[in-house]
């Protein structure tokens, strides 16, 4: 295998995804957004954020099901469409489009077999502020964060997640992926809502928006490209990020993959 070195290689290989999934997304009228650090990305650089190692889009869970049976039929060889069906490593429903001529090492996840250089796609869920959706999609996020202990590696973690870790491994050794993530999809479905939540997200609670905000959406210069994002970025990305234009300490410049590799 041949180690890839430099991040503009791996940007060229996660645009090239990207192009490939809106394609498909404008061919079927499904509408998409750039979110989190794409979509920073594209406001605060007109493409990558320089040290950024994935994509991230959502659509509507009203069109999910509808834009899995489109990837899955169009996505061209070397694109693969991955799952927490078909891989060990995605543990929940977060779907990943992944370039199956390379090879990736992910931080924590030691262990799993590799996925290529792939791009994020997220189902976005209507939320309610009052009432029982808001307790059962706290419920729902909490389950996913102690239950990913199970399956993550203790390497390179702090003794006090260490210990959190080896305790959820015990306690949960009975539930299975498909337990959980089916239990957890239930926990956060909501048919309206004046709120739209990343249920799956990163950013926990942050990703939990007025409903607004993703009301309307506009193209944005994107490296050599356009893709969708929402119109009103400022609130947005305030709410992710706070001063979203200034660019953080390079201690906290994170990545995801440690390795990067041509096959």
């Amino acid at each position: 295998m041949r180690e890839i070195t430099d991040i503009k290689e791996c940007h060229e290989i996660l645009l090239g995804i990207a192009k490939q999934f809106v394609e498909i997304c404008d061919k079927h009228n499904i509408k998409y957004y750039m979110l989190g650090g794409t979509m920073l990305g594209a406001v605060r650089h007109k493409g990558f954020i320089p040290w950024d190692d994935d994509m991230d889009f959502g659509v509507m869970r009203k069109d999910f099901d509808a834009l899995m049976s489109a990837l899955n039929k169009e996505l061209p060889p070397p694109l693969k469409l991955c799952t927490w069906k078909n891989s060990q490593g995605i543990l929940g429903q977060v779907v990943k489009i992944s370039d199956e001529r390379t090879v990736t090492q992910e931080l924590y996840k030691e262990g799993f077999q590799p996925l290529g250089i792939n791009i994020d796609i997220f189902p976005l869920d209507y939320a309610k502020r009052e009432g029982q959706h808001l307790n059962k999609a706290y419920f729902s996020n909490l389950i996913k964060k102690i239950f990913a202990y199970k399956y993550l590696s203790l390497k390179s973690r702090s003794l006090p997640k260490k210990v959190v870790a080896v305790i959820v491994k015990c306690l949960f050794c009975w539930a299975s992926k498909s337990f959980v993530i089916s239990m957890t999809t239930k926990l956060d479905s909501c048919d309206n809502g004046d709120f739209i939540a990343n249920n799956s997200g990163a950013w926990g609670w942050k990703e939990t928006v007025p409903k607004k905000i993703f009301e309307s959406s506009k193209k944005y210069p994107f490296e050599d490209t356009e893709f969708n994002g929402v119109v009103d970025y400022d609130s947005y990305l305030t709410h992710l990020y706070g001063d979203y234009m200034q660019l953080p300490p390079e201690s906290k410049r994170h990545i995801h993959l440690t390795g990067l590799y041509w096959k």
